[in-house]
């Protein structure tokens, strides 16, 4: 996995955290955007409610 794939809730990089991806509807103007999320979400809260990263 790519090293700067990181998740957009905890910050986790994708070398460390299973991450799924996700397109988000944005605005039509932008087009969308694309986001990582981690796969295990109980480690991810865990991650973020520390601090993250």
């Amino acid at each position: 996995m790519d090293a700067t794939k990181r998740c957009a809730r905890c910050g986790a990089p994708g070398r460390s955290a299973e991450l799924e991806h996700r397109a988000v509807k944005d605005s039509p103007s932008r087009g969308g955007a694309d986001i990582w999320l981690c796969v295990n979400t109980d480690a991810c809260d865990q991650r973020k409610r520390r601090g993250g990263r």
